[in-house]
């Protein structure tokens, strides 16, 4: 289970939760399935085990070799023809990863798929393409990172080595995928030119002059200050050396602020 799953269960259902598996034998059940869930946000599964209005379900769905996708449910009503669930999808995820699956299903079925070995991208890394392809016109360089726009030193590289394999490689595909791979590709070179905007402490200054709140900056300064004491009560002189290039940088950025700033006022007051 996927860390931001646990902390999705943990918001919700505080831990506490009973975890079934729902299998079909058919890719068509399969998308009948997601098609309900679609519609309805609610699905009536039959579950052997005795459960309780109320009670959360960590319901695991499978189909023959698609990868698995798992679900949190609230139990709403128990009936002779099974438990009717309510679904609690994870916002901007879980619809994404349904319909990866839905998707996966209907590809098996257009190829006369009975159930062989497969290969190909998990309804994960397709919902996390189909997010970030959607919003990659609105994300400014930092948010493409996955960074706050005071992010320093070595954090846009780090990110860039994480997300960019992601992206680029390491999915095999298929010919039915050719339109999904044009859209990794698209995710793989926003992440690339947003690299490319934030690789040096100039450029951060400057694209943080145009995405931050700099009004902010003063917050921001202060907690590294407080980091940086710390590290040098602790001895810890790694640390304390990254804080302070981090801090340098920082407050280069708010001298570059005030003097465009005073600048603007210079201009306004001249005319």
């Amino acid at each position: 289970m996927s860390e931001l799953l646990e902390d999705w269960i943990r918001f919700h259902a505080g831990g506490q939760y009973r975890r079934h598996e729902h299998s079909f034998d058919r890719y068509e059940k399969a998308i009948e399935f997601a098609d309900t869930l679609l519609k309805e946000s609610a699905i009536t599964v039959p579950i052997a085990d005795p459960v309780r209005p109320e009670e959360y379900i960590l319901l695991e769905i499978r189909s023959l070799d698609l990868p698995p996708v798992a679900f949190l449910f609230r139990v709403d009503s128990i009936h002779e023809d099974g438990i009717r669930l309510v679904w609690l999808p994870r916002r901007n995820t879980d619809k994404p990863i349904l319909l990866a699956f839905r998707a996966g299903a209907q590809a098996a079925v257009r190829h006369g798929l009975t159930g062989q070995a497969q290969t190909g991208p998990s309804p994960e890394w397709v919902a996390a393409v189909l997010h970030r392809h959607a919003q990659r016109n609105r994300m400014n360089p930092f948010e493409a990172l996955d960074l706050h726009w005071t992010a320093v030193g070595d954090e846009p590289q780090e990110a860039y080595h994480r997300l960019h394999p992601l992206y680029s490689s390491g999915t095999e595909f298929t010919a039915a995928d050719l339109v999904l791979q044009a859209k990794a590709q698209a995710v793989a070179k926003k992440i690339q030119e947003a690299y490319e905007a934030l690789d040096t402490p100039e450029k951060r200054s400057r694209q943080r002059m145009r995405w931050g709140d700099l009004h902010q900056l003063g917050s921001a300064t202060i907690v590294l200050t407080q980091r940086l004491a710390a590290a040098r009560r602790t001895g810890d002189t790694q640390a304390e050396a990254r804080l302070q290039t981090a801090l340098e940088e920082l407050e280069r950025t708010g001298a570059l602020f005030a003097s465009e700033k005073l600048a603007g006022k210079k201009k306004t007051d001249s005319s």
